[in-house]
């Protein structure tokens, strides 16, 4: 054993044993970071090219801080030079993107580019598509984001005593909630995500999380 230094207990610790161990795990680690990066492009829901092809660029996509006309949709000008500059990935690039003219700008575009020295690296992971604009999916959720707002005053242990709960409920369910994502909406399910374990427990303020 070579001894580097000993402990507070007199004891040799064998510093450069240490040493060789946490390279080959680091190394191991590398390995299993690249067999795992995914080199396939990210699936879309088809939305971008979809409103194109309709005259309507960029419309149902992020358009956050880009130029908009007067009835609010985004810029087709606007939008191509953010995709540009998605391209280009520089931050000359995302310097010349077409903004709104407000306060508002692109926040850390870059982000996206940087690599991640601990974990996998985000670029090679993949998620499912976003629902298609005109989906049921995206139907639900927009009319359930109206009924949180109707209801943001109402406590969550009122909810099973509350009309206005009820109606939301009815109303989901009309939708085809259960159908989109799998269970009944109820005043105990009611603005939970469809996930394992969000329908365990009382609701919860995030919050006060």
């Amino acid at each position: 054993m070579i001894k580097d230094q000993q402990d507070l207990s007199g004891r040799d610790f064998n510093f450069q044993s240490r040493r060789q161990e946490a390279s080959t795990k680091r190394k191991l680690t590398l390995e299993d970071a690249f067999n795992d990066f995914i080199t396939s492009q990210p699936p879309t829901n088809g939305d971008e090219e979809k409103f194109k092809q309709l005259g309507l660029p960029g419309f149902a996509s992020f358009s956050k801080a880009l130029a908009h006309n007067a009835i609010g949709l985004v810029e087709p000008s606007s939008f191509e030079s953010l995709l540009i500059a998605v391209q280009e990935a520089t931050q000359e690039g995302f310097e010349n993107v077409e903004l709104g003219g407000g306060e508002r700008l692109l926040v850390n575009p870059l982000n996206a580019y940087s690599f991640q020295l601990i974990g996998n690296d985000s670029n090679g992971a993949r998620m499912a598509p976003a629902p298609k604009f005109a989906s049921r999916n995206t139907a639900i959720d927009l009319v359930e984001r109206y009924w949180m707002a109707l209801s943001r005053d109402i406590p969550f242990d009122q909810y099973a005593n509350s009309s206005l709960i009820a109606d939301a409920c009815e109303d989901l369910n009309n939708l085809g909630f259960k159908q989109e994502f799998g269970f009944e909406c109820s005043p105990e399910t009611i603005f939970r995500g469809p996930y394992e374990g969000c329908d365990v427990g009382p609701h919860v303020s995030q919050f006060l999380l």
